[in-house]
């Protein structure tokens, strides 16, 4: 018989399995009640001494399941963890009355160590019930009949144990004595039956642990012993069990797996188990939380059928608000602005038509009307944000009339507001200000749930920094004031304290203003406020480094003085020793500014400062997309910092940095695009040497590598242009002076001038500078016979191809 048992088993699973991948509903509950004659659990013990074989069961789900008996008739169960105690401690307590033996003792320390509900209580009461067990199989011609033994362990203290074991945080070990009793439950070496409890205790903490895989695999085995009418509960039970599982792998972000396991339910009808509403909404829960390109799809045609079966009359499933919200929220977060709209505005309509058809479950509720209105502020423009307010006004409305479930509330208020911010115009921030009015006076009401919060003020004020005036900025400034005043005055109860997002944004505001001259007056007053109020224990107010880029930013407005520039600086390494440990940067833009501000400086020592910021923002940069990437403007302006200056070394030092960036394009940066104004510049600084003599020949021969540099950079790809022939007429007049070696001036002029018009690059600028610096040279060049015209124009009076690439370099010229 044995042979022909685990050959039926066997092709049970096969069939099973095959039937799951490929098959139809009959075929599969076909295998599933011809499991019932496989599985023979019979509540008759065999005799002392019987060599009577368990019966394996097939498992329903794809594959065999772990618990069961595999061809060869060895068990492919984990082994359970056995520890026992010393077997004469049994032998010694144990009480033999003619035949029968009593454990009493050992039972009740099992009980009373499982009330203990330590780790430590609940382990050692494995041991002593596996102990008892083992003693008990082990001392068959002892003890005889054991079910005549009246206080052996017996199925309630299996379930405190594990219960025990469960409530300790040690489910693996929960996990093998409930193995451990099944085990003698198919080997019929005990009466222990398992029970729906012990299942669920475990199935339940791997849910809570995420562990998916192992709760299915519970699920599995405490689904065969229902089928087979070991464990006896209704069939809502089940249903209870498989959502579980559903919710574990949901949890675990497998959507498509809890999608699976919802389909198998589908097939289980005529077993009494089936989908319900809170199967459907699990899933639909976990494709919005988990996400993917096609979660919205997958989530909306899973909302169709359960509306096509509760059409259909099926009394388990009935799509609710829950149902709606989810695929709602699920088109929210990973479809695009205007498909969510689309969808967000069917679902609702759908959702009233049910209602109105008689699922009032369906009814649209506070949640549902906040989801949508988000949908219309997500899509900006002054349409979205009228509708938005629209949807307000019917919920205030519907709530007046007695419907409670659509009561607003402050999110509702607060998406209304972000509808009007995302616009960035004055109106739109009058709205945002105006609903913000409406939820204090409403608080002052008695509405506690309207109240205003951080939320609410940081919207607005981000509002009027949109609109980017000083009036605006003014706004910004009164609506920190209120909210203020009005945390204060319900400091008990306000969610609505001022944060550091809260004046990162009102000096934003002031930032972004055109009143260049009270910028720094304004935003200093708020950044030491912040800087007081977080030594005095506001931690909340602690600037961070957007703080500082505030504080920078407004040093560095117009055009900066020699203090404000160095106070940015040291703003700038006080930041730099406070987040760059903690992961965080300054940005790029923020050295910029500096940066920016040093260039339209003439200070004496600014291009020192320029170029200290600079290095620092190198130093900073990680040449990819993660944030640290170079601006070739910052590196210009740089160098036109040096360029403007009178300091002795400019020169090596432009070209310094010169050399960098082209490292940078070389080798870390393919796309950081160097420009001629990068060259021209250097040039330019070089026809500013001042020095003597050695310095000026040091200059020339430094521009002149830098034009060949030019010329040869990537074969080509930067050429240079009419403002490189001007540097280079510089360099020849300024350089080579008519006292020192005039032959040589001229004849350098000569050459810059006729490879300026070889190449189309000749335009006022080169043309007034050389009849200003050498009239005497004119005529020849210009090729006129008799005296040179007061003004030339040089597209009427002068060959047309000596400036024929003029225009097309200022459209071609690349700069970041």
């Amino acid at each position: 018989q044995q042979p022909l048992q685990e050959t039926s088993s066997l092709m049970l699973r096969l069939s099973c399995s095959t039937a799951l991948r490929h098959g139809t509903r009959s075929q599969i509950l076909r295998n599933v009640r011809n499991s019932v004659t496989v599985l023979d659990y019979s509540s008759e013990v065999p005799a002392a001494g019987s060599t009577q074989q368990p019966r394996s069961a097939g498992g329903l789900f794809a594959g065999a399941h772990p618990n069961s008996v595999n061809g060869n008739g060895t068990s492919t169960r984990p082994a359970a963890s056995v520890l026992r105690p010393p077997v004469n401690d049994i032998q010694r307590n144990a009480q033999q009355n003619g035949s029968l033996m009593s454990f009493k003792n050992e039972v009740e320390e099992i009980v009373n160590l499982c009330k203990q509900q330590t780790p430590d209580s609940a382990r050692k009461a494995e041991e002593l019930l596996r102990t008892i067990i083992q003693y008990i199989e082990s001392n068959k011609d002892d003890v005889g009949d054991y079910t005549l033994i009246a206080d052996r362990p017996k199925n309630i203290h299996f379930e405190l144990v594990i219960s025990s074991l469960v409530k300790n945080n040690n489910v693996q070990r929960a996990w093998n004595l409930n193995e451990y009793m099944d085990n003698l439950f198919q080997g019929k070496r005990y009466d222990a039956r398992p029970v729906y409890t012990c299942f669920q205790a475990i199935l339940s903490e791997f849910v809570k642990s995420g562990d998916a895989k192992r709760a299915e695999m519970t699920l599995d085995r405490m689904f065969e012993l229902w089928n087979a009418k070991v464990i006896e509960v209704e069939p809502e039970t089940m249903t209870i069990a498989f959502n579980n599982v559903i919710n574990a792998y949901a949890k675990t972000g497998n959507a498509k797996k809890a999608n699976d396991m919802l389909k198998f339910m589908g097939r289980l009808y005529d077993h009494g188990v089936h989908p319900d509403s809170i199967s459907f909404n699990i899933v639909l829960k976990a494709y919005a939380q988990c996400g993917g390109r096609d979660a919205p799809q997958h989530a909306s045609k899973l909302l169709r059928f359960m509306e096509e079966c509760f059409e259909k009359g099926d009394p388990h499933v009935r799509p609710d608000r829950v149902s709606y919200n989810t695929v709602m929220d699920c088109w929210i977060k990973y479809g695009s602005a205007k498909e969510a709209v689309k969808q967000s505005e069917d679902l609702f309509d759908r959702m009233w038509a049910m209602s109105k058809n008689g699922n009032r479950d369906a009814r649209p509720d506070g949640f549902t009307y906040n989801t949508l209105m988000n949908a219309f502020a997500r899509t900006g423009g002054e349409l979205a944000a009228v509708k938005t307010e629209d949807l307000l006004r019917q919920m205030e409305e519907m709530y007046q009339a007695g419907d409670t479930t659509v009561k607003p509330d402050t999110v509702t208020f607060n998406t209304a507001i972000k509808a009007w911010t995302n616009i960035g115009d004055w109106q739109a921030a009058e709205n945002a200000e105006a609903i913000l009015t409406l939820m204090e006076e409403l608080y002052k009401g008695g509405e506690v749930k309207s109240a205003p919060d951080r939320i609410s003020y940081n919207s607005v004020i981000h509002a009027w920094t949109k609109c980017g005036d000083e009036e605006a900025a003014e706004r910004a400034d009164d609506v920190l004031r209120r909210m203020e005043i009005f945390h204060e005055a319900n400091r008990s109860k306000s969610k609505a304290e001022p944060d550091v997002v809260t004046y990162n944004s009102v000096m934003n505001a002031w930032v972004q203003s055109k009143s260049n001259k009270r910028i720094y007056e304004k935003v200093a007053p708020l950044f030491d406020r912040m800087m007081r109020e977080s030594e005095q224990g506001r931690t909340k107010l602690m600037p961070d480094h957007i703080s500082y880029n505030m504080m920078i930013h407004a040093l560095t407005q117009g055009k900066a003085s020699l203090s404000n520039i160095q106070k940015a600086k040291d703003l700038l390494i006080k930041a730099e020793q406070n987040f760059t440990t903690k992961g965080r940067s300054l940005g790029i833009g923020t050295y910029g500014a500096i940066i920016y501000a040093c260039s339209k400086s003439q200070e004496a020592g600014i291009a020192k400062i320029a170029d200290d910021i600079l290095w620092r923002m190198d130093r900073i940069c990680t040449f990819d997309k993660s944030g640290g990437l170079p601006y070739l403007s910052n590196y210009n302006m740089a160098i036109q910092t040096w360029m403007n200056s009178k300091e002795v070394d400019a020169v090596e030092r432009a070209r310094k940095i010169l050399n960098h960036m082209i490292e940078i394009r070389k080798k870390k940066y393919k796309q950081f695009e160097i420009d001629s104004f990068s060259f021209n510049s250097v040039i330019y600084t070089a026809a500013r040497e001042q020095g003597e003599g050695k310095d000026k020949t040091a200059a020339l021969r430094t521009a002149m590598q830098t034009f060949d540099d030019l010329k040869n950079f990537e074969g080509g790809v930067v050429k240079p242009n009419q403002y490189t022939y001007h540097a280079l007429l510089q360099c020849a007049t300024n350089l080579v002076t008519k006292d020192t070696d005039s032959k040589k001036r001229n004849g350098m002029i000569s050459n810059v001038f006729k490879l300026c018009c070889e190449e189309g690059y000749l335009d006022g600028l080169v043309l007034a500078h050389l009849r200003r610096e050498a009239p005497h040279l004119c005529r020849g060049l210009l090729r006129i016979k008799g005296k040179v015209p007061r003004f030339l124009d040089v597209k009427k009076d002068l060959p047309e191809e000596w400036s024929r690439n003029v225009n097309a370099s200022k459209k071609n010229r690349r700069r970041r």
